[in-house]
């Protein structure tokens, strides 16, 4: 690796993690101040995926630096929000020991370094990272039992179906959008791109303005849409824009009472984090295949110019 594309990996892993570090800030303050059930964990939980996702992209100092910075912001808020300092210490440190888990099962799995470029890669992660956070569900629910007496069984759907969802989104839209092989195949204006999500951004708000009557098959035919112009990055880019602009509304719907019979507060945002993922693996199965299409034709191409090449000599 030259001197300048090391000092440019550099520069990536540093921003990666500066990012992570303050998506996590940003959705624990959301997660744990307007979606906790009343078993005390939050409906919403992308936080363990981001740190997850940040220990399997960053190099090793990096990744204890992430480590570090996430466990202390993790204590610190779940003090802020009320938790007595045993509870917010089981949970800070069964989450950290749950992306840990998940990034040591990944890398075995894959060999390495784990890439989504086909579905077969991301039927893999979602597999082997799902009972991670079984496992550390049943270790969190049985010292709550031991600590409070929380019902274990109440406990461990909510901590395993939170945990699940936002490891079955997070962890490969972010692998998907931080792969260099993806961002080469797909080249789009800036002006393209911006209009893309800010359709996505519009449409979402129009279906989920009113969580009574939505309209969630309106957002498929546009995430299909960005996946077919900018690929499995623009699959992964529609989904996070869909739940950045789905989930606030959804949450403010049911503050105002406005539920989708027969569903509960929890179980409408678990329905909401259902629903964008299953766009994201829709138009994500059409970027991966667009994808793989476009790296055949240049290999079809190489080999090409190669034969010309050697009939030239």
């Amino acid at each position: 690796m030259t001197r300048s594309a090391a000092l440019q990996e550099t520069r990536r892993q540093t921003v990666l993690l500066l990012v992570l570090a303050a998506a996590f800030v940003g959705a624990q303050l959301f997660s744990d101040g307007l979606t906790r059930a009343p078993t005390g964990v939050a409906a919403l939980w992308p936080c363990t995926a981001l740190l997850a996702v940040g220990l399997m992209a960053l190099g090793p100092p990096r990744r204890l630096i992430l480590t570090v910075v996430i466990g202390l912001a993790h204590l610190t808020l779940s003090l802020a929000f009320g938790d007595d300092l045993d509870r917010a210490l089981v949970f800070t440190a069964v989450n950290l020991a749950e992306a840990w888990g998940a990034r040591e099962v990944v890398r075995r799995a894959f060999g390495g370094p784990p890439r989504v470029r086909t579905m077969r890669h991301l039927a893999l992660l979602v597999t082997v990272i799902a009972p991670v956070v079984a496992v550390t569900a049943a270790i969190a629910g049985g010292l709550m039992f031991l600590i409070d007496g929380q019902r274990f069984l109440p406990f461990w759907r909510d901590w395993f179906v939170s945990g699940a969802l936002g490891m079955a989104l997070i962890v490969p839209a972010v692998l998907v959008m931080i792969d260099s092989e993806h961002k080469r195949t797909f080249h789009r204006s800036a002006l393209e791109r911006t209009g893309l999500f800010l359709l996505m951004a519009v449409l979402t708000a129009a279906v989920f303005h009113d969580t009574r009557a939505p309209l969630p098959f309106v957002l498929f035919p546009a995430a299909i849409l960005c996946a077919f112009r900018l690929g499995p990055r623009g699959a992964a880019e529609a989904a996070l824009t869909i739940a950045v602009v789905s989930l606030p509304l959804g949450v403010w719907n049911i503050f105002l009472g406005q539920f989708l019979a027969p569903w509960n507060a929890a179980q409408m945002t678990r329905l909401i984090q259902c629903f964008v993922t299953v766009v994201f693996v829709t138009a994500l199965a059409a970027g991966l295949a667009l994808a793989q299409q476009e790296r055949l034709r240049r290999l079809l191409v190489r080999r090409e110019q190669l034969t010309r090449a050697a009939r030239a000599l």
